[in-house]
């Protein structure tokens, strides 16, 4: 049986959990936003690819042992070079034969969910600047009373426990929505489907995730392709489901 161990980018992660906690929360205020019926779809922000994470964020940030812990863990992973893969690319691999595209499968379902709600939906087409980061500014769409800004930060699978079982799908964004008039901003939250404990912040949508969808390990994951994107296809429909409750 192969074994799959990847060198996770620890201080890259970090930065992107510390920059998510900072950005302020602000629930939708229904009644003091005015009448929003059509709301117009930005091009959502997504990382390149997915990610596999071996649980290295478990250990809370007052664990005195945290650094040793964390850097002898990956230590072991970087030191067995006959079984070092790099999972990240075997994931990838994988959601490229089955033609996943997280942008195309977000905005898809973002929409869907809207429109099960009663609102109109407009496609709004962006170039985005970098990813990871909500818009400077916003195009105008004459026909929309609000925009839609979608930030995936994370997605792809992830141990909870640490040591390679159960891996669980992993979906982490952030949602703004602006007034169309003059940019106000009309909420911001954040929605984490089953994420790294480190990244649990007390105001995130939180979303338990499918246990249909928990792997025995990265070999279990990665030898059962079809239902490695039906775990992130639900991730998706349960986040975007959550996106469209916020504007109730």
């Amino acid at each position: 049986m192969r074994i799959f161990i990847c060198a996770v980018a620890l201080t890259a992660a970090l930065t992107l959990l510390a920059d998510c906690a900072d950005k302020p929360v602000m629930p939708y205020d229904k009644a003091g936003a005015g009448r929003v019926t059509t709301i117009g779809v930005l091009t959502p922000a997504v990382p390149p690819g997915p990610t596999i994470h071996l649980g290295y964020f478990t250990v809370p940030l007052s664990h005195p042992d945290e650094t040793l812990v964390r850097s002898t863990r990956l230590s072991d992973a970087m030191t067995d070079a006959e079984v070092e893969i790099d999972c990240e690319r075997e994931l990838g691999n994988i959601l490229a034969a089955k033609r996943f595209d997280a942008r195309a499968l977000l905005l898809e379902k973002v929409k869907r969910a809207l429109v099960g709600r009663g609102y109109k939906v407009i496609d709004v087409p962006v170039i985005r600047e970098s990813d990871g980061t909500f818009m400077k500014a916003y195009p105008v769409v004459p026909d929309a009373d609000a925009y839609l800004d979608l930030v995936v930060l994370d997605y792809g699978y992830f141990d909870r426990v640490t040591g390679g079982a159960p891996y669980e799908p992993l979906l982490m964004t952030e949602i703004r929505m602006v007034d169309a008039a003059n940019a106000s901003v009309l909420m911001q939250e954040r929605v984490r489907y089953a994420a790294l404990e480190r990244s649990h912040q007390k105001d995130d949508i939180a979303i338990a995730s499918d246990p249909k969808y928990r792997f025995d390990g990265l070999p279990a994951l990665m030898s059962q392709p079809d239902m490695a994107v039906e775990g992130l296809n639900a991730a998706f429909t349960k986040s975007a489901e959550a996106m469209s409750a916020l504007l109730q």
